[in-house]
């Protein structure tokens, strides 16, 4: 059986900790009517990621798009400090961003490509 808001994709839905680790999101899938397309396509293109529905999960991420939809987030662990997001952030570059998984960060914020160095 498959875990609630699973895609049904060749890689499960994730239910990481809140504990405070940093993840890089690759990429963010908003479409209602192709959720399973984009994140197929996410991880396809950055082999190794998992992905998660934001609402379902830490409220350091954000929950729902301006339109109300939810979010489906494709991403990687990165380690626990700002260097180790960083690190990864930029071997994946492009648009990819910082997160960390927990229950205080205001689920505004993110770690920019510029924090980066990038």
């Amino acid at each position: 059986a498959r875990a609630a808001f699973d895609l049904g994709l060749a890689t499960p839905i994730s239910t990481p900790a809140c504990d405070g680790t940093g993840i890089v999101v690759v990429g963010n899938a908003i479409d209602p009517s192709n959720y399973a397309g984009e994140v197929q396509g996410y991880l396809t293109a950055f082999p190794g990621s998992s992905y998660l529905r934001t609402d379902q999960t830490c409220s350091s991420l954000r929950a729902r798009d301006d339109n109300g939809n939810p979010i489906y987030a494709v991403y990687q662990v990165a380690g626990r400090t700002t260097a180790d997001i960083c690190r990864l952030r930029n071997q994946i570059g492009g648009t990819a961003y910082g997160k960390w998984l927990d229950n205080t960060t205001d689920p505004t914020t993110f770690i920019t490509p510029s924090e980066c160095g990038a």
